[in-house]
């Protein structure tokens, strides 16, 4: 939910000025993610990748390429499943995407919202 405030950051406070762990090497992690996939000339293929997303105007310095022309880097992927389906495709994170026990079924936690 975008006013909720879960355990790492508030989706609505930090998305005009941006959120990123930065000592994460994306670059490095898309090209293994491409590898594992068993595509060849993965650079060239996260070349493409790149070039693609500056196309449309998302900011891929992360990647090694530009920065986004209108300085707001910040995008949000939200996706929505039905209530009785989220245990059996979500559960509660930490940052990196450690199972945080705490909050776990994750079904519970969302309805005490």
């Amino acid at each position: 939910s975008l006013s909720a405030k879960g355990p790492e950051v508030c989706l609505a406070k930090a998305f005009v000025s941006g959120y990123s762990c930065i000592d994460v090497p994306f670059r490095q992690i898309l090209e293994h993610l491409l590898q594992s996939c068993c595509f060849s000339e993965v650079a060239k293929l996260a070349d493409g990748i790149v070039s693609c997303a500056e196309r449309h105007g998302l900011d891929t310095s992360a990647f090694g390429g530009r920065a986004c022309k209108g300085g707001r880097p910040g995008h949000a992927l939200q996706i929505f499943i039905r209530r009785s389906l989220v245990d059996r495709l979500a559960y509660a994170a930490h940052p990196y995407g450690l199972v945080d026990a705490e909050r776990m079924p994750l079904s519970s936690w969302l309805n005490g919202d």
